[in-house]
């Protein structure tokens, strides 16, 4: 961070982004439902998870919808 600009938006970022509901099963980033909690699990499960995410990512994953 450079200056109280850059401190504001990150925090804004994080608690639209980072909320007690993103542990839920049913909680989503977007409608495409690739972009959500994985779970528990060992490595070999988070490395399918992100195996099976979209090798391009949609512009509204990041609010550009």
């Amino acid at each position: 961070m450079t200056d109280e600009h850059d401190r504001d938006l990150l925090l804004i970022i994080l608690k639209t982004y980072l909320t007690p509901e993103i542990f839920s099963d049913t909680y989503t980033y977007s409608n495409n439902t690739a972009y959500k909690y994985p779970g528990d699990g060992d490595i070999m499960h988070f490395q399918h998870f992100m195996h099976e995410l979209p090798i391009n990512d949609i512009p509204e994953l990041f609010g550009l919808h």
